[in-house]
């Protein structure tokens, strides 16, 4: 992944069981782009109602609460 800057936004389209989102997220606690990138905005979506409950049962194992998931079609991403 590249390097956030200040108030970034992390966008997973096709999130599954949202690794990439949790990833990052875990990334930033642990300092990766310094102090600013604590402010960013960390999203998953997919299309499926099931996967999505999944991602969010796996961000709530994991301690993490700064990861939104949404259930949305490709289509509908440019709401988030």
């Amino acid at each position: 992944m590249c390097e956030p800057c200040s108030n970034f936004s992390l966008l997973d389209p096709f999130c599954g069981g949202g690794t990439i989102p949790l990833e990052a997220s875990e990334m930033v606690a642990a300092g990766w782009g310094g102090a600013d990138a604590a402010g960013g905005t960390l999203f998953g979506c997919d299309k499926s109602e099931v996967v999505v409950k999944g991602a969010q049962a796996n961000c709530t194992a994991a301690g993490i609460k700064n990861v939104t998931f949404e259930h949305v079609g490709a289509q509908g991403v440019d709401r988030l």
